[in-house]
């Protein structure tokens, strides 16, 4: 409770040391470059499910953890012995080290330092990376060369003239993220091929049957929102399609529109925290519940879910 900045100003008075210190952070304090930190646990935290004295929070981060702020709750716990979990704000004592190293990790999401940090890329930088975005778009747009290679050809652009290191191009890559999409699209094959995906069609089939094609779609949308709300979009996305191009085989409809159904739903993730990733960002600041996604979240989602099945078969008849 107070005021983040004063940390810093105790920790320079005589005889006051950090509770929990190290030499790193107490030669930030009496050298006067030690940064408070504000930072929200990720679900990429490695250290997720242990204490921090467990993981090695001070040696691995180089940083003291001086509080942790979970939605509200006051956590009576020593703090050593705390075990993190996603959405957590943690206030943090580190050098300067600490934000050169970890604000585009994917371990936390960074909401403030109280100190300056890097400077804004530049003017001509910032000019060569909207050439670069302009001319992958462009290339791809054209038919010149498929997304991949255009993607390709830019993020070398990028690297070539010096508009990002490669140091940062690597912290960029959410690994977690595409570990979780690469696992999906497998299952998702695995589906097809086993016969999995048309056994689940026929049901949804069956039923939709009643309200026709329109309550395929709808049986369909309900199936990937159930799905995204419990894994990433994209899983959601990789998941739900093969079912759906079985559902619309065993219907006897066109598949376009149940795959821009697929496409809506899985990106309509409103009714849980861990939906995506800005639904956690501000699940701890915000001093949220898990039932206030869900008063707020499935009122949206069924808004989308009746836009979309409304809509969708106008545009895209079925």
């Amino acid at each position: 409770t107070g005021q983040a900045d004063t940390a810093l100003a105790l920790g320079k008075i005589e005889g006051l040391v950090p509770s929990h210190s190290s030499k790193q952070t107490e030669s930030a304090v009496r050298t006067g470059n030690g940064h408070i930190i504000e930072v929200v646990v990720s679900r990429s935290f490695s250290l997720l499910g242990k204490t921090l004295k467990e993981g090695g929070f001070r040696a691995r981060y180089g940083a003291v953890v001086l509080a942790v702020h979970r939605h509200g709750e006051n956590i009576n716990t020593r703090l050593g012995q705390i075990i993190l979990r996603p959405g957590d704000t943690l206030l943090l004592l580190a050098d300067e080290d600490f934000s050169k190293k970890w604000i585009r990790s994917r371990e936390f999401y960074m909401l403030s330092v109280v100190s300056e940090i890097a400077p804004t890329m530049g003017r001509n930088k910032k000019m060569l990376a909207l050439g670069g975005l302009a001319g992958m778009v462009l290339l791809n747009t054209f038919g010149v060369f498929d997304l991949l290679t255009s993607a390709t050809l830019a993020a070398t652009f990028l690297l070539a003239t010096k508009t990002v290191t490669p140091i940062e191009a690597r912290r960029s890559l959410e690994i977690n993220v595409l570990v979780v999409i690469a696992c999906a699209l497998g299952i998702s094959t695995a589906l097809s091929k086993t016969g999995v995906a048309d056994i689940i069609a026929v049901g949804l089939v069956e039923i939709g049957r009643e309200l026709g094609p329109r309550g395929v779609l709808l049986a369909v949308y309900i199936a990937t929102s159930v799905l995204t709300e419990t894994v990433t979009n994209n899983a959601a996305a990789a998941l739900a399609f093969p079912i759906a191009m079985s559902a619309a085989a065993a219907a006897g409809i066109d598949p376009k529109p149940l795959a821009i159904t697929v496409a809506v739903a899985a990106s309509a993730s409103f009714a849980t925290p861990i939906g995506y990733q800005t639904n956690l960002m501000v699940y701890g600041p915000g001093g949220y519940r898990f039932s206030d996604y869900l008063k707020i979240g499935i009122p949206l989602n069924l808004i989308f879910m009746a836009l979309t099945t409304l809509l969708v078969p106008f545009i895209w008849p079925l």
